[in-house]
């Protein structure tokens, strides 16, 4: 009697490829395509990540803040803000390692901007710019300070260099914890944004509220809860580091710099968030032209 081989429920590679690439590429679409979806098999993962380095991954920036200089002097100079930003130029050899290139900035402020930048890198490795990181990590409409992990810069290429896959995990676990806490506030039943959406109802069928006030309301009401998830989750991050260090959260909280610091860099990223949001929504009219 012969025996029937079963068929095998393994798709193959294009069609993978295929259905990645055609997941919803929002924000969100992305967060599932590297936390769920590139972990279901090793198949999975290749194609994912096959998928990041090509679409993706071009399209981080990594922005630093370095501070004012006077160039020139303090006093007979003029201030300027140094702000470089980078952007993805190639994998290295070991393929783990993702390359930047910053062509923004002058050439004669490129010495004290390889000053500070190598200073900062020091720093940043050294566990002393946890409370304040001053890069952002920009993908899509998203920003964020997370982690870059194995960052290096090299001043004499003007390469700065880090660890994208381990970088992206960062960057996406924070989205997914920021995420959740949202949806816990807005969308469960017994949440403050249902119970905004009802006092905005109520008011409306009252008369005591124009469709565009409501609106505004509950707009107002989503930004401050996406701005408490970010909190949370950065929180997390933050704790988490600090624990590296043999630190509890509670004598992280203790540190009178510790809130000053939070808000000065919440406030940073919302409003690089902002204008991220600007230009991609540039992009996605220039995208619908063609």
């Amino acid at each position: 009697m012969m025996s029937v081989q079963p068929k095998s429920l393994t798709l193959p590679p294009e069609v993978w490829s295929r259905i990645f690439s055609n997941c919803e590429a929002n924000e969100k679409g992305l967060t599932h395509l590297w936390t769920d979806c590139r972990h279901v098999s090793r198949a999975c993962m290749s194609e994912v990540e096959a998928l990041f380095r090509s679409r993706y991954l071009p399209k981080v920036c990594i922005s630093f803040d370095l501070g004012d200089y006077y160039h020139g002097g303090y006093e007979n100079g003029y201030r300027v803000c140094l702000i470089v930003h980078f952007a993805f130029n190639r994998l290295a050899s070991d393929g783990n390692t993702a390359i930047f290139k910053d062509h923004s900035c002058a050439e004669d402020f490129m010495p004290v901007v390889s000053n500070r930048l190598l200073s900062y890198v020091a720093l940043y490795n050294n566990g002393a710019a946890i409370n304040s990181p001053k890069h952002a990590f920009k993908l899509k409409r998203c920003v964020n300070d997370t982690e870059l992990p194995e960052l290096a810069y090299d001043p004499k290429e003007r390469d700065l260099s880090f660890n994208w896959r381990q970088a992206l995990t960062c960057f996406f676990i924070e989205e997914r914890v920021k995420d959740a806490c949202v949806n816990l506030r807005l969308l469960t039943p017994s949440s403050s944004g249902m119970a905004e959406v009802q006092r905005v109802r109520a008011a409306q069928d009252n008369g005591r509220m124009s469709m565009e006030e409501g609106f505004m309301c509950l707009l107002k009401h989503y930004g401050g809860t996406h701005h408490e998830g970010q909190r949370i989750a950065r929180r997390k991050r933050i704790f988490r580091q600090w624990k590296a260090h043999g630190w509890t959260e509670k004598q992280v909280l203790a540190d009178e710099d510790f809130e000053a610091d939070e808000r000065a860099a919440l406030s940073t990223l919302r409003d690089g968030a902002q204008l991220l949001d600007l230009q991609q929504s540039s992009d996605d009219d220039d995208e619908e032209e063609e």
